[in-house]
């Protein structure tokens, strides 16, 4: 084979396969990282719209809300009980508990 010896021609063989095994083996290796990035992306892409889709949910059920429930929603979240007490006196209103309830006197 083009005056190499037969030792020569297997060794010349030899580091072309390798050099071909090695090849492959980086194609699949970055194939694989490939395939995980894209379904790293779909994955964020996905909770990126559901969060979206949450947020628009809850931003439609508050403005379904009458000012009044808004505004007992927001004390339920932000301040304690007493608080919201306190801020519906200084509003001149009443607390939510004693809403609708008739007074003894």
């Amino acid at each position: 084979m083009f005056g190499l010896s037969h030792l020569h021609a297997q060794l010349i063989a030899s580091g072309v396969g390798v050099a071909v095994l090695i090849g492959v083996v980086v194609w699949l290796r970055a194939d694989a990282a490939d395939d995980r990035e894209r379904e790293l992306r779909a994955n964020q892409n996905t909770n990126r719209l559901q969060q979206i889709e949450n947020s628009k949910g809850t931003q439609n059920e508050v403005e379904s809300l009458t000012d009044d429930d808004l505004d007992s929603a927001l004390c339920r979240v932000l301040s304690t009980p007493e608080q919201c007490e306190q801020r519906r006196a200084v509003q001149g209103r009443e607390p939510a508990a004693t809403q609708g309830a008739t007074r003894d006197d």
